[in-house]
């Protein structure tokens, strides 16, 4: 069982799903998740806001940074705090 404890836990958790993947492979995935800001009903990332939905049970309260992953659809997908 991984304890996780922040972007390093997240980071241990995918490299152990990866299992035998190339390394090029993972570090594109890694570089997918993106920090942002939550005012209202939107995430903000750098100069863009997106819709977003929570892939983790947190309780996501307004001015809180997240972690998402952005769907080919334009949704930030939360996957920490």
């Amino acid at each position: 069982m991984v304890l996780m404890t922040g972007m390093a836990g997240l980071e241990e958790l995918f490299r152990e799903m990866s299992g035998k993947k190339n390394t090029a492979s993972l570090t594109k995935r890694e570089s997918t998740i993106k920090q942002g800001v939550v005012h209202g009903q939107h995430v903000t990332i750098g100069s863009k806001n997106y819709s977003y939905t929570a892939a983790v049970d947190i309780n996501i309260v307004e001015g809180m940074y997240v972690w998402c992953e952005i769907t080919s659809g334009g949704i930030a997908v939360i996957v920490g705090a």
